[in-house]
């Protein structure tokens, strides 16, 4: 430590360090007048400290005196110990987030959550390769036997008889025709009742008359084994006036009388409900059952004045087959057309448990349902 220099002026006040410990009480002088305060003089120097002697009062505080030069800093001094923890500050900002840290190891696979909904189907990805074929599987049992399917004839015996048609008229195997539900409805969607196609025929007025039937599978038929007998017409025209509807036409053995032959023929516009339809109407399928009450039929020439069964009174089919028991189908069973003209087409002809449906490609038959 260097000499002490001199004395500066008073300085301000200093913070009050803490007390020091205190000494033993010396015996109280008497006190003195207070004289002028002196000029301060050197400062001499320091003696042993004496005994600390009782603390006077108070004298009057000083004027303030200039602020003394700085004098030299002084060699630090050995650190004091430290000193009890003072009380903690208030918290502070927070300061900005440091750095990312490394990513630490994975811990363990959480709970599966319930499945989300469901998102748009994707674009379909391009066709693979196709596989291998895979070798056969063994042949699995048989399954029960279906029902009988149609059959189409292969050796279709249906046509035009060619000895009971006369003129220009026709008959063929055709598709359709197609009726309405409703005369206003503009398509015609309604098919024929079996299958897509029917037999279309055109004839004109007289001499043109046309039959068309089979001539090979009824033959030596007894009349009085046919139960059931129905077909159905589509008459292809503006109105019903003046219009003849085909009929049905059996040729026969009447084994009554002198003769062999005589036709048993069908009338469909003499016949009644549930024979025919109550209101026959055109560009429709209508059935006509010609085996049903209501039915008229008769039989040509002396056979049926001798069983009186003639077209002015005609009969039944019940009445026709009790009238003639052991009549037999010699040459055809079919359809005509001969009294008048006709545009239209037939199909669906029923003989007992047959049904002949009528095809562009031909004749099939098939068991009836009803």
């Amino acid at each position: 430590m260097g000499a002490t220099g001199l004395t500066g002026p008073e300085g301000a006040t200093g913070l009050t360090g803490p007390a020091g410990p205190e000494g033993a009480t010396g015996l109280q002088g008497a006190t003195g007048l207070t004289g002028a305060a002196g000029p301060e003089g050197p400062t001499g120097p320091e003696g042993p400290a004496g005994a600390t002697g009782l603390t006077g009062p108070a004298g009057p505080e000083g004027a303030t005196g200039l602020q003394g030069a700085t004098g030299l800093t002084g060699a630090a001094g050995p650190e004091g110990p430290t000193g009890p923890e003072g009380p903690a500050g208030a918290t502070g900002l927070t300061g900005p987030a440091g750095p990312e840290g490394a990513t630490g190891p994975q811990g363990p696979t959480g709970l599966t959550g319930p499945a989300g909904p469901e998102g748009p189907t994707g674009p379909a990805g391009a066709t693979g390769l196709t596989g291998l074929t895979g070798l056969t599987g063994p042949a699995g049992p048989a399954g029960p036997i279906g029902p009988v399917g149609e059959t189409v004839c292969a050796d279709d015996t249906w046509g035009i008889i060619g000895r009971e048609t006369l003129g220009d008229p026709s008959a063929v195997y055709r598709t359709g025709p197609y009726a309405r539900t409703d005369p206003t409805v503009s398509a015609a969607d309604v098919p024929p009742p079996y299958g897509s196609g029917s037999i279309g025929i055109i004839v004109d007025d007289e001499p043109d008359e046309i039959a068309f039937g089979n001539e090979t599978d009824f033959a030596e038929l007894p009349v009085g084994d046919i139960t059931t007998l129905r077909y159905w017409v589509f008459a292809g025209t503006d109105s019903m006036a003046d219009v003849s509807l085909p009929s049905l036409t059996i040729e026969a053995d009447p084994n009554v009388g002198t003769t062999d032959v005589t036709k048993l023929i069908y009338l469909p516009e003499a016949s009644t409900a549930p024979s025919a339809p109550a209101t026959p109407t055109v560009n429709t399928w209508q059935q006509y059952d010609a085996g049903a009450a209501g039915s008229a039929w008769y039989a040509t020439g002396a056979t049926g004045t001798l069983i009186a069964c003639t077209q002015a009174t005609p009969c039944t089919f019940d009445e026709l087959k009790a009238r003639l028991p052991d009549a037999v189908i010699t040459f055809s069973l079919g359809f005509a057309s001969t009294d008048g003209p006709f545009i239209g087409a037939i199909d669906g002809l029923q003989v007992n448990n047959t049904v002949y449906d009528f095809e562009f490609l031909g004749t099939r038959k098939t068991v009836a349902t009803t």
